[in-house]
C-alpha cells in the first residue's frame, strides 16, 4: 500500500518540524536533488535515534510527479523573498546553497565542494564545484559570489560577509572557482553566515545589483534561471509547476515535476490530502497529529528539529531600569511547561528552551542553565507583579490575565479601545490592591520607520522579510 507523506510544523519555543519519510510516492532518494526529502530521509533516522515517532517508508508504484500543499501563492518566487516555511519549501527545489550545516556539526555541500578554514578562524576559503551550473548552462563561479556580496553591500551599506563588530575584512578572488572571506577578527557564526548566501546570477543582471530590486516580474515568469535541481515551467493563479533539470549537477531527480498547489487550511487541506490530490503537507495540532499516527498503514509522519525561537526579550534600555534580580524573577515566574502544553498540546511539537539558541545552531550550549517556574523565587527576587504586552491564549496558560481586571490602562489609548494584549500577573496577592495606572512601551520599543535602518545597523545582521499579507 501506497502512504503519503506528512509534515508537522512546529513554531513553538524550541521548534521540531515533521517531515514526510520517503516512499515511492516521494521524491527520489538522492536527497540533494529534492526539495523536501532532504531533510525528509536524511533526518528520519536521526528522530528515529531520539525515539520520535517516525513511519518506515512503504513500497510502491513510482510517481513522476510530488504535490505539495502550499497556504498562498507568492508575488516572487525570487530567493531572497521569503522567509516562512511554506516559502522555504516552494523554493528549495529551485536554489541551492553553497552548504549547509548539519545537525551533527559538520557541512552538507551544494555549490560549493569544500571549506577551508585557517587556524586563526579569520579566513574562509571556498571553493565552487567544477560541475555547478545554471540553469541556462552558465557555469557557477566566484563572480556570481562577488556579485551577492556586492549586493549586500548595495541594500544595507556593507559586506555582511565579511563584516564583524562593525569592521569589514576582504574578500580576494583566488580564481572562477576559489574565493576568500578574511575577517577582521575571528567570528564562530561565519559559517552560519556564509551558509545562508542566496546566490544569484550575476550574468542575468549584467553584473548590477541594484537590477535585484526590480526583478520581480523577471522571477514570476516561468523559465528564469535557477541553480538547483529544478527549474519553474508552469505558474498558474493557485499553483505553480516545477521540472526535473536534466543537466543538474547532482544528477537527474526521480520525481519530474513537483507541483506546488494552494490549498485552504483545516479540514480541506486534510480531505485534499486524504483524497490523495496532495502527497505532502504540513500538520501543526497535536489533534491532526493523533489522527495520522493512528493510521501509519496509510501515512508516513516523520520528525527533525527546526531551528524556531519564540521567546520574551527584557529591553535592557527601557526607563524601568529593571535590576538583574528583577529581570530574573520575570523568566521565574513564566511557567514555559504550561505555555506548550496549552499552545501545542504535547512536547512532540515544542520543547522549552534554555537560551537563545536552538540545538541546531552550532554556538548552543546544552550547559547552559535555565529558568525553572518557581513563583516563590521570583518573589523573594523582589517581583510582586509582571506587566507586558502579549497574547492572553499564550500567556494566560502562566496565570497572566489582561491588566484591565487591575485598572490598568495602555498609554495614549482611548477609553474603550481593545487592550487585552496588555497582560499583567500578580506574584504576590493583592500586590496592586489600591493601586491604578498606566502601561506604556519602554522608551526605545517603537522605533520611527524612517529611522529604522541606522536602527538596524546597531545590531548583528538579521535580514528583513515582508511576508504577503504584511502590513509594516
Amino acid at each position: 500500500m501506497k502512504k503519503r507523506i506528512l509534515a508537522l510544523l512546529l513554531t513553538a519555543a524550541m521548534a521540531l518540524s515533521v517531515a514526510g519519510c520517503g516512499s515511492s510516492d516521494a521524491p527520489a532518494k538522492d536527497a540533494n536533488a529534492q526539495p523536501t526529502t532532504q531533510a525528509t530521509e536524511e533526518k528520519t533516522e536521526e528522530k528515529k535515534e531520539e525515539n520520535t515517532e517516525a513511519a518506515a517508508p512503504a513500497g510502491g508504484e513510482e510517481k513522476d510527479t510530488f504535490t505539495i500543499a502550499i497556504s498562498y501563492m507568492p508575488d516572487t518566487l525570487a530567493p531572497h523573498s521569503g522567509g516562512s516555511d511554506d516559502y522555504t519549501s516552494m523554493t528549495r527545489p529551485l536554489y541551492d546553497k553553497l552548504f549547509i550545516e548539519n545537525t551533527t556539526g559538520g557541512l552538507d555541500y551544494y555549490l560549493a565542494d569544500s571549506l577551508e578554514i585557517s587556524e586563526d578562524g579569520k579566513t574562509y576559503k571556498i571553493h565552487i564545484r567544477d560541475d555547478a551550473n545554471w540553469s541556462d548552462g552558465t557555469p557557477i563561479t566566484t563572480a556570481d559570489i562577488k556579485f551577492c556580496a556586492d549586493y549586500s553591500v548595495h541594500k544595507y551599506g556593507y559586506n555582511r560577509y565579511i563584516r564583524v563588530n562593525g569592521v569589514e575584512g576582504s574578500m580576494n578572488i583566488i580564481d572562477d572557482k576559489t574565493i576568500e572571506f578574511v575577517l577582521p577578527e575571528a567570528y564562530n557564526y561565519e559559517v552560519v553566515t556564509l551558509s545562508g548566501m542566496n546566490v544569484f546570477p550575476a550574468h542575468v543582471f549584467n553584473g548590477d545589483p541594484a537590477a535585484i530590486e526590480a526583478a520581480t516580474e523577471y522571477y514570476s515568469t516561468p523559465g528564469f534561471v535557477t541553480s538547483g535541481a529544478y527549474v519553474v515551467s508552469e505558474i498558474n493563479d493557485d499553483s505553480f509547476v516545477c521540472t526535473a533539470r536534466d543537466d543538474y549537477y547532482r544528477g537527474t531527480p526521480q520525481v519530474k515535476k513537483v507541483v506546488m498547489k494552494v490549498i485552504g487550511s483545516g479540514s480541506t487541506k486534510s480531505i485534499a490530502f486524504e483524497n490523495g490530490e496532495i502527497d505532502y503537507m504540513r500538520i501543526t495540532t497535536v489533534d491532526e497529529l493523533e489522527k495520522y499516527k493512528a493510521q501509519s498503514d496509510k501515512y508516513n509522519i516523520a520528525s527533525f528539529p527546526e531551528a524556531r525561537l519564540n521567546y520574551l526579550q527584557v529591553n535592557p534600555y527601557g526607563p524601568a531600569n529593571l535590576t538583574d534580580e528583577q529581570r530574573e524573577a520575570l523568566f521565574y515566574a513564566i511557567n514555559g511547561d504550561e505555555v506548550i502544553a496549552g499552545a501545542y498540546g504535547t512536547e512532540e511539537l515544542a520543547t522549552n528552551p534554555n537560551s537563545l539558541l536552538t540545538p541546531e545552531i552550532s554556538l548552543y550550549n546544552p550547559e547552559t542553565p535555565d529558568y525553572v517556574y518557581d513563583l516563590e523565587k521570583a518573589k523573594e527576587l523582589g517581583c510582586g507583579a509582571l506587566c507586558f504586552e502579549g497574547n492572553i491564549d499564550f500567556y494566560g496558560k502562566s496565570g497572566f490575565r489582561q491588566a484591565s481586571e487591575f485598572g490598568i490602562r495602555y498609554h495614549g489609548l482611548p477609553e474603550g479601545e481593545d487592550a487585552s494584549f496588555v497582560l499583567c500577573e500578580e506574584l504576590m496577592p493583592g500586590y496592586l490592591n489600591g493601586i491604578t495606572g498606566e502601561y506604556a512601551p519602554p522608551a526605545g520599543y517603537l522605533v520611527n520607520e524612517k529611522e529604522a535602518e541606522a536602527f538596524d545597523r546597531e545590531f548583528l545582521y538579521m535580514e528583513k522579510k515582508k511576508l504577503p499579507g504584511q502590513i509594516f
